[in-house]
């Protein structure tokens, strides 16, 4: 199972540090050396089954081995409770519960009165209780938004879309290009580049922003010249106000419709597994994601 570090102490930024103590052989060296003590625990790690219809029990087994000659005293526990060198334990678990086996040791620093303590997870499973999966293709989400703003711009005869508003699906994220020419009437013509990530997530709830909004508008030079130098300056106050104007679409609209698509998305799936459920138990959601492929929602029942 891969290693996650749960706490690396972080280097203390400027010169002094904590009681006159610099970045260099203070306590970032100290908590360098006491995490690469961690570093030298082998372990095994499995827990079974990892996920349960309903409420249950789930068998988690165990073994490390620690370093010796270190000079460091470390604590093994399996969800905050110290556990020997190797066993094996039945756990009740009634809801989605991650179960972790952590290492830590204390070490000091000079001219730190308190002790600092380093932690590692040597091994972690989340066991998913009664947890329902729905897949959709990343079309569902991707295809109104570019069918709405393609049909939008085409709909404009001063500006061409060249050659097409480009909506596709990555990890986690919408990318939205839209670039265009556009014709001024008595002026020249000029170029409209419009881009926008979108991210898509959550947890307990579903998250969406877009994070990165950019509008760029450039002209020819044959207008710079005709229009004695003005076009640089024309040029950016119309990309100052395309950025406020699309920035409040992406938000207002394009943000604000997959956020509400999603939700009745989730609202729909959980409400349908609350119906399919014996104790027809309230579902909410555990997590989705989104890739190129699909939208993947999980949700999993309250305890009973």
């Amino acid at each position: 199972m891969a290693e996650n570090v749960i706490s690396h102490l972080p280097p203390i930024q400027g010169g002094g540090g904590i009681g006159g103590i610099g970045t260099g052989g203070g306590i970032t060296t100290a908590a360098q050396a006491a995490n690469a003590a961690l570093d030298k625990i082998t372990f095994n790690f499995n827990v079974t089954p990892t996920s349960l219809q309903q409420a249950g029990s789930v068998n988690v087994t165990w073994s490390y081995t620690l370093p010796v000659g270190t000079g460091y005293t470390f604590t093994v526990e399996l969800d905050g409770e110290t556990v020997a060198a190797s066993g094996s334990k039945n756990i009740l678990v009634s809801a989605p519960t991650t179960i972790a086996l952590v290492a830590s040791t204390p070490y000091s620093v000079a001219g730190l009165k308190e002790q600092l303590k380093a932690v590692r997870t040597l091994g972690q499973q989340t066991v998913m209780v009664g947890a329902a999966t729905q897949q959709i293709p990343s079309a569902f989400v991707t295809a109104p938004i570019q069918t709405q703003l393609q049909q939008a711009f085409s709909n404009d005869r001063q500006i061409t879309l060249n050659p097409a508003v480009s909506v596709t699906a990555g990890e986690g994220i919408i990318n939205i290009s839209i670039p265009a020419k556009i014709s001024v009437s008595d002026w020249f013509d000029g170029t409209l580049s419009m881009t926008a990530q979108i991210d898509i997530g959550g947890t307990t709830s579903v998250q969406v922003s877009a994070p990165t909004v950019n509008f760029q508008a450039d002209w020819s030079m044959l207008s710079n010249i005709l229009s004695l130098g003005n076009t640089a300056t024309a040029g950016s106050a119309m990309t100052q106000l395309g950025q406020v104007l699309f920035q409040h679409i992406v938000n207002a609209e394009i943000v604000a419709a997959i956020q509400s698509a999603l939700n009745d998305q989730v609202t729909q799936f959980a409400n349908s597994q609350q119906q399919q459920d014996p104790q027809h138990r309230t579902f909410s959601l555990y997590s989705l994601t989104f890739d190129e492929n699909f939208l993947t929602i999980t949700v999993t029942p309250s305890a009973a």
